[in-house]
C-alpha cells in the first residue's frame, strides 16, 4: 500500500499541490475570525462549581472587577500631610477609570463617629487632606492603628505602603474595557510617577490580570516564535546543506500554520495565553515529518538514484511512520479534552489540527516544491551510518547491563513522583519580570492576606439579616475562623453594625455586640446608610434585599493542598455546629485551588485513555501485537523519569505539569515508531535480530537525532515563556524527548533482543550491508541504481 501511495502522490504531484493550495485559501480566510480570550474565566468550564459559587456571590453582592493601586512611600509613612494629600488626589483621578464606580482608600475611608447624644455620624476618614495639621494626621494614625478594616488592608502594617481599590463594572465587549481601562490604570500610575520621583506604584487587579494575559501571549508571539523559526532553519540547514530544501521544509511547516489558524478561525476558537503556543508546537512537530522525508530523498540522491525516484522511494519509506506518528500524537493531544481547564482543550485542538496538516501537506505539497527546485545535493553523507552502526553493536554487546542499570534508573525515578504537590497558584504562572507578579509579591512583602475564602450566609426572608438569632450564628463562624492559625484578617458588616452599636451609646467597649432586637439592628443599618458619602453603599457587604450577609476571611499564602485543608474545616465546622445555616462559599483563590485538582483527576483518565489509544493504533499500524506492546514500555519511561526527577528537585506540579504526559506520548512515539518499523522490514527479509537492530539504526537513526533535536530545541526555547504553564510545558516535554531517544538507542535493542532472538534460527544471515539502508522500497529500482 505505501508503494502504491508513493507512486500515486510522486506522479500526480502537480495537480495535488494546486488542490491543497485551494483549500489553503479557503482555510486562510478564517484566521480573521480569531480572537483573543483575556477573561480568567475562560480557564474554567461553565458548569465548574466554584466557578458557579463564584458567579452567585457575585450575583448576590454586586461584584466588580478591580484595579489595585499600591502605593509605596519607601522610608517614609503615609501619615503625613503631603502623602495623605498625594493619597486622596489619587483617589480622585483613579475614579476617573473607565468603567470605574468608585474608588476607596484610607483618605475616603467611611467612619463612624458618636455624637454624643445617642446618634452617630458617618464621614471620611480624611475630609480635607490640604487642611491636615500634626495633632490630625497623628490623631488619624491612631485611629487606623486600631481599625482592623483599614490596618493590614488600606495601609500595610509597616504604614509606608497605601493601596486603593477601584472597582470597575465591564461591558460584555471586555476586551476592548478592560484594554482601556488597563491603559488609563498605567498612565495613571506613569504621571505620578513622574511627578513623584520617590514614589513606587504597582498596579494589580482583575482588570490588569486580564490585560496581563494579553501581555504574554503577544510576548511568546513575537518574541519566542521567531527563535523557534530560525533555530529550524539552522538545523535544517546544517543538516541538508541545500538552501533550497531548507526553505520548502520551513515553506511546508508555515503552510500547515497558516492553514491551522484558518482552520480554528473557521471553527469559532479564541486564542488565549495557552493555545497561542500552538503555532510553535505545530512547527517543531512539522519539521520532523519534513525532516524524515527530505533527509532520505537528498541520501537517495546523494547515492546517484534521479529525482522521482528518490521522491518516491522516500515517501514509501516514511508514509507508514510519519503517519502513526501524526496520528497518536494527535490522540495525546486530543485527549487533554478530558482537562477541566478549557483553554487546554483550544491549545490541543488546533495542536491536532496542525499536526495532521502537516503531514497531509508533507505528501501534498513538499514533493511538487521540492522536484520543482532545483536542490543541491552535497556529496558529503548526510547520515551518521557509521555512528549509528556502532550504537547498535555497542547497544547489544551491552544489553544485559544497559536493560538492568536503565530499569533500576527509571523505578528509582519513579520512586519520588508522589513527592509532587500540586501547587497551583495563578499569579505564579507570571515571570517576575511581569508588572502583575511583581504587584503581587510586592503585596504579600507589605500586607496580611494573600489568598480570600468568601461565605455569604443566607437568613432566608427580606432584611433577615437584622435577626439576633442569624447574627448570632455568623458571629460563631467568624469567631471560629479568627483562631485559625492560616488566617490574618476578616472583613464583615457584622464589625460594623457592631461598632455603630458602640457608638449609639457614647463609644462604649461593652456596647461592641450585636443590637438586642432585630428592629434596633433594622434602624442601625437604615442610618448608617443614609449618613454614607454619595456613591457610598453596603451591596458589596449585604445583598440588594438585605437577606444575605458576606464574610470575607484572608490567609495567608498557602499552598493549594494548605488552603483546601482549611476550606474543609470551615465546612465540617458548619456541618457540625450550624447544620441549618444555609451558606455558600467560593472566591477566586477557591476557585483556582480547587482547580489543579480537578485538572489532575481529569487528566489521569484523558492519560490513560491516550494510553490505551495510542496502543491500539500502533498495533494496527505495526500490524502486530508483538511490537504495539513492546513500544509501551520505551514510551512510558521518559514520562516517568521526569515527573521523578521533577519530585526530586521540584516538587511542586500545576495544571501544565498534570497534561504534560498527554502531550509528551504521542510525540515521543515518534522515535519508538521509525525505529520498529525498520526493524520489522529487516526481520521480515530474513535478518537476525542484531542485524534487524543495526539496519533500524542506519536507516532512521539519523532522522530520530535530528528531529529530537529540532523538537527538543523548539520546546526549550518554548520553556523561556513568561506564563508558567507554557514555561513548563516545554521544561518537561523537552527532556522527556531527549531521554526518549536514549531509551530508544540503549534500552529497546535489550527488549527486542530478549523477545525475538529465539526466532532467529529460522533467519536468513544476511548481513544488513546486503541489503540498501535506505529501505526495502529499492526493491523497485533497477538493480545498478540500487547497487549504486
Amino acid at each position: 500500500m505505501e508503494h502504491t501511495l508513493a507512486k500515486l502522490f510522486t506522479q500526480y504531484r502537480l495537480p495535488m499541490a494546486l488542490a491543497t493550495l485551494c483549500l489553503l485559501f479557503i482555510a486562510g480566510f478564517g484566521a480573521q475570525h480569531l480572537t483573543f480570550n483575556n477573561n480568567y474565566r475562560a480557564l474554567f468550564k461553565a458548569d465548574n462549581p466554584q466557578l458557579q459559587a463564584y458567579d452567585q456571590l457575585n450575583q448576590s453582592y454586586n461584584e466588580s472587577d478591580s484595579v489595585i493601586f499600591l502605593l509605596g512611600f519607601q522610608e517614609q509613612s503615609v501619615f503625613t500631610q503631603h502623602n495623605l494629600k498625594l493619597i486622596s488626589d489619587f483617589i480622585a483621578d483613579a475614579q476617573l477609570i473607565p468603567f470605574a464606580q468608585g474608588a476607596q482608600g484610607i483618605t475616603n475611608f467611611q467612619r463612624s463617629i458618636p455624637t454624643g447624644d445617642g446618634d452617630f455620624t458617618v464621614q471620611y476618614l480624611v475630609p480635607d487632606a490640604s487642611a491636615l495639621n500634626d495633632a490630625e494626621v497623628k490623631e488619624i494614625q491612631q485611629y487606623v492603628n486600631q481599625e482592623p478594616l483599614i490596618q493590614g488592608r488600606l495601609v500595610s502594617s509597616h504604614g509606608n505602603v497605601a493601596s486603593i481599590y477601584v472597582t470597575v463594572t465591564l461591558p460584555e465587549e471586555r476586551r476592548e474595557a478592560i484594554s482601556a481601562a488597563a491603559e488609563y490604570a498605567q498612565a495613571l500610575k506613569d504621571r505620578y510617577l513622574k511627578q513623584y520621583p520617590g514614589l513606587v506604584i504597582h498596579v494589580s487587579g482583575g482588570v490588569p490580570l486580564a490585560e496581563s494575559f494579553v501581555e504574554v501571549a503577544t510576548h511568546d508571539a513575537l518574541q519566542l516564535f521567531p527563535i523557534v523559526v530560525l533555530l529550524g532553519l539552522v538545523i535544517q540547514a546544517l543538516l541538508f546543506r541545500s538552501l533550497s530544501a531548507v526553505v520548502v521544509s520551513m515553506g511546508v511547516v508555515l503552510v500547515s500554520i497558516v492553514f491551522t489558524l484558518g482552520l480554528a478561525g473557521w471553527l469559532g476558537y479564541s486564542l488565549n495565553q495557552t493555545s497561542i503556543l500552538a503555532p510553535m508546537l505545530v512547527l517543531t512537530l512539522a519539521l520532523a515529518d519534513t525532516t524524515h522525508v527530505i533527509s532520505e530523498y537528498l541520501n537517495l540522491r546523494r547515492q546517484g538514484h534521479d529525482e522521482l525516484e528518490a521522491m518516491q522511494a522516500s515517501l514509501e519509506d516514511n508514509i507508514q511512520p510519519i503517519f502513526l506518528t501524526s496520528v497518536t500524537t494527535a490522540i495525546g493531544l486530543l485527549c487533554m479534552n478530558f482537562s477541566d481547564s478549557p483553554p487546554f482543550h483550544d491549545f490541543a485542538n488546533i495542536t491536532a489540527f496542525g499536526v495532521i496538516s502537516a503531514f497531509v501537506f508533507t505528501l501534498t505539497l513538499l514533493p511538487a516544491f521540492l522536484l520543482a527546485m532545483p536542490v543541491k545535493v552535497s556529496e558529503a553523507d548526510l547520515t551518521l551510518t557509521h555512528g549509528m552502526r556502532w550504537l547498535s553493536k555497542f547497544s547489544i554487546r551491552h544489553r544485559h547491563p544497559l536493560f538492568i542499570g536503565t530499569s533500576i534508573f527509571v523505578l528509582t525515578c519513579a520512586y519520588f513522583i508522589p513527592h509532587n504537590k500540586l501547587n497551583d497558584d495563578l499569579i505564579e504562572y507570571f515571570d517576575e519580570s511581569l508588572e502583575i507578579r511583581q504587584a503581587a509579591d510586592f503585596a504579600i512583602e507589605h500586607f496580611k492576606g494573600r489568598q480570600t475564602l468568601v461565605y455569604s450566609f443566607e437568613s432566608g426572608e427580606a432584611y433577615g439579616i437584622n435577626a439576633p438569632e442569624f447574627l448570632a450564628q455568623v458571629e460563631q463562624f467568624t469567631h471560629w475562623y479568627r483562631q485559625q492559625e492560616e488566617v490574618v484578617q476578616i472583613i464583615s458588616y457584622l464589625d460594623t453594625l457592631k461598632k455603630i452599636n458602640q457608638n449609639m451609646h457614647a463609644g462604649n467597649p461593652q456596647w461592641n455586640k450585636i443590637p438586642d432586637s432585630r428592629e434596633l439592628a433594622g434602624q442601625y443599618m437604615f442610618l448608617y446608610e443614609l449618613s454614607l458619602q454619595p456613591g457610598q453603599d453596603l451591596n458589596d457587604q449585604l445583598d440588594i434585599d438585605r437577606s444575605e450577609l458576606k464574610l470575607t476571611v484572608l490567609t495567608q499564602k498557602l499552598g493549594n493542598q494548605d488552603f483546601i485543608a482549611l476550606e474543609k474545616r470551615a465546612d465540617q465546622w458548619l456541618k457540625d455546629n450550624l447544620p441549618a445555616l444555609n451558606v455558600v462559599s467560593g472566591g477566586q483563590s477557591a476557585m483556582f485551588a480547587h482547580l489543579g485538582f480537578q485538572v489532575i483527576s481529569s487528566m489521569i483518565e484523558g492519560s490513560l485513555t491516550a494510553l490505551a489509544l495510542i496502543t491500539v493504533v500502533l498495533i494496527i499500524g505495526l500490524k502486530s501485537l508483538r511490537y504495539g506492546l513492546l513500544s509501551l514500555i520505551p514510551n512510558i519511561f521518559p514520562a516517568a523519569v521526569i515527573y521523578g526527577l521533577w519530585g526530586l528537585f521540584v516538587g511542586e506540579i500545576n495544571q501544565a505539569a498534570a497534561v504534560t504526559f498527554s502531550v509528551s506520548l504521542g510525540i515521543v512515539v515518534d522515535d519508538t515508531v521509525h525505529i520498529l518499523s525498520k526493524y520489522m522490514s529487516a526481520r521480515k527479509k530474513g535478518q537476525s535480530v542484531e542485524q534487524a537492530i543495526e539496519y533500524s539504526f542506519t536507516t532512521a537513526g539519523t532522522a530520530m537525532i535530528i528531529t529530537s533535536v529540532v523538537l527538543a530545541s523548539g520546546l526549550l526555547v518554548l520553556s523561556q515563556s513568561v506564563f508558567g504553564i507554557n514555561a513548563i510545558i516545554g521544561s518537561m516535554v523537552a527532556p522527556i524527548i531527549v531521554f526518549a531517544l536514549l531509551v530508544d538507542f540503549l534500552f529497546l535493542p535489550s527488549i527486542l533482543y530478549y523477545f525475538d532472538s529465539g526466532k532467529d534460527h529460522n533467519c536468513d544471515q544476511s548481513t544488513p550491508q546486503d541489503s540498501h539502508p535506505q529501505g526495502s522500497q529499492i526493491k523497485n529500482l533497477p538493480k545498478q541504481q540500487a547497487n549504486a
